[in-house]
Protein backbone atom coordinates (compact mmCIF):
# COMPACT_ATOMS: atom_id res chain seq x y z
CA UNK A 1 0.00 0.00 0.00
CA UNK A 2 0.88 3.32 -0.49
CA UNK A 3 -0.86 6.94 0.44
CA UNK A 4 -0.48 7.64 -3.55
CA UNK A 5 -2.39 4.31 -4.01
CA UNK A 6 -4.88 5.07 -1.34
CA UNK A 7 -5.57 8.27 -2.67
CA UNK A 8 -5.92 7.53 -6.33
CA UNK A 9 -7.99 4.61 -5.83
CA UNK A 10 -9.85 5.86 -2.58
CA UNK A 11 -9.75 2.17 -0.67
CA UNK A 12 -7.07 -0.21 0.09
CA UNK A 13 -7.73 -3.47 1.24
CA UNK A 14 -5.39 -6.15 0.89
CA UNK A 15 -5.20 -9.90 1.98
CA UNK A 16 -2.03 -11.62 3.27
CA UNK A 17 -2.12 -14.89 2.50
CA UNK A 18 0.69 -16.88 4.56
CA UNK A 19 0.96 -20.09 4.46
CA UNK A 20 1.61 -21.36 7.60
CA UNK A 21 2.48 -25.67 7.69
CA UNK A 22 -0.22 -27.04 9.78
CA UNK A 23 1.10 -28.00 13.36
CA UNK A 24 -0.13 -30.28 16.18
CA UNK A 25 -0.87 -28.27 19.84
CA UNK A 26 2.76 -29.89 20.95
CA UNK A 27 4.50 -28.37 18.15
CA UNK A 28 3.00 -25.20 18.81
CA UNK A 29 3.62 -25.35 22.60
CA UNK A 30 7.28 -25.95 22.09
CA UNK A 31 7.89 -23.52 19.74
CA UNK A 32 6.72 -21.04 21.90
CA UNK A 33 8.50 -18.67 23.98
CA UNK A 34 5.48 -17.86 25.75
CA UNK A 35 2.25 -19.58 26.84
CA UNK A 36 -0.12 -16.94 28.17
CA UNK A 37 -3.90 -16.85 29.17
CA UNK A 38 -5.26 -13.38 28.45
CA UNK A 39 -7.45 -10.72 27.98
CA UNK A 40 -7.56 -8.37 25.35
CA UNK A 41 -7.41 -4.71 26.24
CA UNK A 42 -7.07 -2.32 23.08
CA UNK A 43 -5.70 -2.60 19.69
CA UNK A 44 -3.57 0.14 17.85
CA UNK A 45 -3.31 -0.15 13.72
CA UNK A 46 0.05 1.29 12.51
CA UNK A 47 1.68 1.87 9.09
CA UNK A 48 4.86 0.34 8.78
CA UNK A 49 7.44 2.81 8.36
CA UNK A 50 8.15 2.54 4.51
CA UNK A 51 4.71 2.92 4.13
CA UNK A 52 3.56 0.04 2.63
CA UNK A 53 1.99 -2.15 5.16
CA UNK A 54 -0.57 -2.36 8.07
CA UNK A 55 -0.42 -4.31 11.43
CA UNK A 56 -1.81 -3.57 14.79
CA UNK A 57 -0.27 -4.02 18.10
CA UNK A 58 -3.28 -5.64 20.48
CA UNK A 59 -2.38 -5.13 23.96
CA UNK A 60 -3.01 -7.61 26.53
CA UNK A 61 -3.20 -8.49 30.36
CA UNK A 62 -2.27 -11.76 31.86
CA UNK A 63 -4.36 -13.65 33.32
CA UNK A 64 -1.91 -16.72 33.86
CA UNK A 65 1.11 -17.60 32.57
CA UNK A 66 2.20 -21.08 31.42
CA UNK A 67 5.61 -20.80 29.65
CA UNK A 68 8.21 -18.39 30.37
CA UNK A 69 11.11 -18.13 28.42
CA UNK A 70 10.71 -14.72 26.94
CA UNK A 71 10.69 -12.32 29.92
CA UNK A 72 10.92 -13.51 33.58
CA UNK A 73 9.64 -10.24 34.81
CA UNK A 74 5.85 -10.95 33.75
CA UNK A 75 3.42 -11.66 36.32
CA UNK A 76 -0.40 -11.68 36.43
CA UNK A 77 -1.70 -8.43 35.48
CA UNK A 78 1.10 -7.38 33.12
CA UNK A 79 0.51 -6.10 29.99
CA UNK A 80 1.80 -7.65 26.59
CA UNK A 81 2.04 -6.48 23.23
CA UNK A 82 1.46 -8.88 19.89
CA UNK A 83 1.44 -7.65 16.35
CA UNK A 84 -0.46 -8.74 13.99
CA UNK A 85 -0.45 -7.80 10.32
CA UNK A 86 -3.29 -6.62 9.77
CA UNK A 87 -5.39 -3.66 10.61
CA UNK A 88 -8.05 -1.04 9.51
CA UNK A 89 -6.88 2.86 9.47
CA UNK A 90 -8.18 5.85 7.74
CA UNK A 91 -6.03 8.16 6.34
CA UNK A 92 -6.53 11.01 4.87
CA UNK A 93 -10.05 10.05 5.04
CA UNK A 94 -9.81 7.46 3.39
CA UNK A 95 -9.66 3.82 4.39
CA UNK A 96 -7.16 1.20 4.59
CA UNK A 97 -7.43 -2.35 4.88
CA UNK A 98 -5.32 -5.10 4.97
CA UNK A 99 -6.43 -9.05 6.75
CA UNK A 100 -4.33 -12.38 7.21
CA UNK A 101 -6.29 -15.05 5.32
CA UNK A 102 -7.91 -17.09 7.95
CA UNK A 103 -6.40 -15.76 11.29
CA UNK A 104 -9.62 -13.22 12.36
CA UNK A 105 -8.86 -10.04 14.04
CA UNK A 106 -9.13 -10.31 18.48
CA UNK A 107 -12.10 -9.51 20.00
CA UNK A 108 -12.17 -6.64 22.69
CA UNK A 109 -12.40 -7.47 26.07
CA UNK A 110 -12.28 -11.53 25.23
CA UNK A 111 -10.04 -13.99 26.53
CA UNK A 112 -7.45 -16.22 24.77
CA UNK A 113 -5.13 -18.78 25.46
CA UNK A 114 -1.69 -17.35 22.97
CA UNK A 115 1.38 -19.28 22.38
CA UNK A 116 3.78 -16.33 21.32
CA UNK A 117 7.00 -15.82 20.22
CA UNK A 118 9.25 -12.73 20.99
CA UNK A 119 10.51 -10.36 18.62
CA UNK A 120 14.23 -9.82 17.54
CA UNK A 121 14.09 -6.49 19.11
CA UNK A 122 11.94 -7.32 22.47
CA UNK A 123 9.44 -4.98 21.68
CA UNK A 124 6.22 -7.18 20.75
CA UNK A 125 5.79 -10.67 20.18
CA UNK A 126 3.80 -12.55 17.83
CA UNK A 127 1.34 -15.52 17.42
CA UNK A 128 3.45 -19.13 16.61
CA UNK A 129 1.65 -20.44 13.56
CA UNK A 130 -0.91 -17.97 13.02
CA UNK A 131 -4.15 -18.46 13.90
CA UNK A 132 -3.21 -21.85 14.83
CA UNK A 133 -1.81 -20.46 18.27
CA UNK A 134 -4.45 -18.80 19.14
CA UNK A 135 -7.17 -19.89 20.68
CA UNK A 136 -10.57 -18.23 22.15
CA UNK A 137 -11.56 -19.30 25.89
CA UNK A 138 -14.97 -18.95 26.79
CA UNK A 139 -17.02 -22.00 28.12
CA UNK A 140 -15.44 -24.16 25.29
CA UNK A 141 -11.48 -23.24 23.98
CA UNK A 142 -11.92 -22.53 20.21
CA UNK A 143 -8.91 -22.00 17.97
CA UNK A 144 -9.27 -18.79 15.92
CA UNK A 145 -7.83 -21.20 12.70
CA UNK A 146 -11.04 -21.39 10.63
CA UNK A 147 -9.66 -24.34 9.22
CA UNK A 148 -9.27 -26.67 12.27
CA UNK A 149 -12.08 -29.52 12.09
CA UNK A 150 -11.27 -30.43 16.11
CA UNK A 151 -14.12 -30.92 17.90
CA UNK A 152 -14.98 -28.13 20.47
CA UNK A 153 -13.46 -29.04 24.16
CA UNK A 154 -13.85 -26.92 27.61
CA UNK A 155 -11.55 -24.48 28.72
CA UNK A 156 -10.62 -26.12 31.70
CA UNK A 157 -10.08 -29.19 29.91
CA UNK A 158 -8.09 -27.76 27.28
CA UNK A 159 -5.71 -25.32 29.55
CA UNK A 160 -4.69 -28.45 31.52
CA UNK A 161 -3.50 -30.61 28.11
CA UNK A 162 -1.80 -27.53 27.57
CA UNK A 163 -0.06 -27.29 31.08
CA UNK A 164 0.52 -30.67 30.91
CA UNK A 165 2.37 -30.14 26.77
CA UNK A 166 4.04 -26.98 28.67
CA UNK A 167 5.83 -29.71 31.35
CA UNK A 168 6.40 -32.06 28.77
CA UNK A 169 8.50 -30.13 26.31
CA UNK A 170 10.91 -28.42 29.11
CA UNK A 171 12.36 -32.16 29.27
Amino acid sequence: MTIQQLQREGIFENVIVTPYQPLRLANLVAQADLVIEAMTLAGKPSVTQDGVDIYTDVTFSLVSILKNKANPELMRGSVVTVRRNSGALMIQGRTAITLENEFPPFEQSQRYLLLLSRSRDGNFFSVVGGAQGAFMLAEDAKPLSVWTSDPPIRTATFLDEVRALVKYSSY
